[in-house]
């Protein structure tokens, strides 16, 4: 083909709307995903969603929003038309979903569609078929207030298109992760989905917006008795939701919303930040679970970024970052082992029933249990005797005596219970109110002692050592640029950096923990860590919990050990006042419980 002689024109109206879609529309997720935002910006408190064969055969959408008056049905198809922005101040302070005029325009580009709709101040409704971007039909037609639009023939005129769409089950996939996400963003509109006649989900609106009441039917049964509520506000933001706790885990990142300003968006900054925060209690590669709604101020972001809307910027990204990561690393360092504990209420009326059964749990009595442990508080608990810590005056490490466990009040429930027996050296037995309770004395004491050297070392305010001889880097160009945003973060955090000429960086000290580090590797790690959505603090603290982690590991009572009544019981009671002791510095679970309903069932009691 010969472009050289080709002359510059105005390309066809039907044209730039095929082009515009190819942004917008990709499948019909997308198409679900335009119907359901324009359904809420015109304040539907029912929706209605039916679709046949993934959606590829048919898609509707029925609400009782305030709909369109029947004046306006032929710009509602027509490219950049809207009621949502009146001038560019507007686009600075988006509150609604759409804003760019451009979803009906771009569905009727590409498919056919069938706009019905009818408004409280307009005599009747009207009716508006368009199909590839040419209207078909415009008349009147009875409708209740709301709209009623219905989308078919999808990329029928654009193979080029249609061959890209997937199978019906993977379409139908698509759809139903965006039904979700709208569904759980907003508790207080009703929701019906059928697809292919069958009724999917019939969500009834809630009086309040609780979030987690959906998540039974939506996301896992599990996930509302598996999470804690979450709550922060900083400077022009604020957080709520809920998050998986360290035992609930998915081997994929598929339970994860994050909703900014009822918008689901994909950051992967901020998702990277969440993830951070579980660093050293997920196992492997496992991902956490979390349900978090950002409600922040419009004039800090900017939802303009991409035609379909789910990617957002921040006035202030990185700070918004640290602070989501702090916030949820402090939520799941406040959960208790009850928290974190899946075990049912004992059903005592239930039990009450079988009076054998009864009999042969019914716990020691108050008066035995305070003797007995006024008995074991005065043993030596060995395991404990050496703790290693910090001291800001020099690097030996010095002993602590563990002895401080004192008698608890008796009548004051234990999660983990009272200690009966050993096994093997490995395993603390130990029985509460529930029934039976497993503990990894090795993990668990790994956890006690990690945690105690973080706090002892945070309490020494950043030890910082000068290097003997300062390390001398290259930077790339792009480790330069990176570094002049970086030099003050690193100052804060104990690195003194220097420029040496245009290149090179000069480190002169660091915090004390890593004055034996592999300064190059260290520097080169912090880049890596940078690149992927991580920031300074949080690379270095993690650097640090790495060592600590490690230390702790050695630090901590070794499998074999025959340890006493009394020493098993101060274990457990440190593990109940020590931040994240349901699992060990590496993921793994410290303890595990079996309910008496569990027992009886391993043993066919009952049946």
């Amino acid at each position: 083909m010969n472009l050289a002689n080709r002359r510059i024109q105005n390309l066809p109206s039907l044209l730039i709307s095929q082009i515009a879609a190819g942004e917008v529309i990709e499948r019909p997720a997308s198409i679900v995903k335009e119907l359901i935002e324009n359904s809420l910006d015109a304040g539907a408190s029912r929706i209605d969603i039916l679709l046949e064969q993934g959606g590829l055969e048919r898609i509707e959408v029925r609400d009782n929003g305030s709909g369109i008056h029947y004046d306006d049905l032929p710009l509602a198809v027509s490219a950049h038309a809207t009621s949502k922005l009146h001038s560019v101040d507007d686009l600075f302070q988006i509150q609604s979903y759409g804003f760019r005029g451009e979803a009906l325009a771009s569905i009727a580009a590409v498919a056919r569609l069938s706009l019905t709709s009818a408004t409280l101040s307009s005599p009747h409704g009207g009716l508006l078929v368009v199909e590839n971007g040419i209207v078909q039909a415009a008349m009147p037609a009875a409708h209740p207030v709301g709209s009623s639009i219905i989308v078919d023939r999808l990329f029928h005129t654009i193979p080029a298109r249609k061959k890209f769409l997937k199978s019906e089950r993977t379409e139908w996939a698509k759809v139903h992760e965006v039904l979700i996400a709208f569904m759980l963003a907003n508790p207080m509109v009703a929701f019906s989905v059928k697809h292919n006649g069958q009724v999917v989900h019939n969500e009834p609106a809630l009086l309040s917006e609780d979030y987690l009441s959906r998540t039974t039917t939506l996301v896992h049964p599990n996930f509302a008795s598996a999470s804690a509520a979450i709550s922060m506000q900083g400077d022009g933001w604020q957080l709520m939701g809920y998050i998986g706790t360290p035992r609930y885990t998915r081997a994929m990142a598929d339970q994860q919303w994050l909703f900014v300003n009822g918008r689901l968006v994909k950051d992967k900054q901020l998702a990277f930040s969440i993830r951070l925060a579980y660093d050293d209690l997920l196992h492997g590669k496992r991902h956490p679970a979390f349900l978090l709604l950002l409600t922040i101020d419009p004039a800090l972001v900017d939802v303009n970024v991409h035609p379909a809307k789910t990617e957002v910027r921040f006035a202030d990204q990185r700070a918004l970052s640290d602070a989501l990561r702090y916030a949820v690393r402090e939520r799941l360092a406040q959960l208790s082992l009850v928290d974190q504990s899946t075990l049912p209420k004992r059903n005592k009326q239930a039990e009450l029933a079988n009076e054998d059964v009864a009999l042969a749990r019914e716990p020691m009595p108050v008066q035995q249990i305070s003797l007995a442990y006024r008995v074991q508080e005065n043993a030596v608990v060995g395991w404990d005797k050496q703790v290693t810590r910090f001291d800001s005056n020099e690097s030996a490490l010095i002993t602590s005596d563990a002895r401080h466990v004192a008698a608890d009040d008796a009548t004051t429930a234990h999660p983990l219970g009272y200690a009966k027996a050993q096994i093997h050296g490995v395993y603390i037995l130990a029985e509460n109110a529930q029934g039976l309770i497993i503990v990894d004395m090795h993990a668990a004491h790994e956890r006690i002692v990690y945690e105690r050297l973080k706090t002892q070392w945070s309490n020494n305010e950043k030890m910082v050592q000068s290097l003997l001889v300062p390390v001398l880097l290259t930077l790339t160009d792009q480790q330069m640029a990176e570094m002049d945003v970086l030099m003050p973060w690193l100052i804060e955090q104990g690195v003194l950096v220097e420029w040496l000429g245009e290149r090179q960086i000069v480190v002169r000290s660091v915090p004390a923990l890593l004055v034996n580090a592999d300064i190059h590797s260290l520097f080169q790690a912090l880049f890596a860590a940078i690149t992927t959505g991580g920031t300074v603090a949080h690379y270095f603290e993690r650097f640090q919990d790495v060592l600590l982690s490690s230390m702790a590991c050695h630090g901590a009572v070794r499998a074999n050990r025959q340890l006493s009544i009394a020493e098993m019981n101060a274990l457990l009671r440190q593990m109940e006042a020590t931040p994240n002791a349901g699992q060990c510095n590496h993921g793994r679970p410290t303890w595990v419980a079996f309910d008496m309903n569990a027992l009886d069932n391993m043993f066919l009691r009952g049946q």
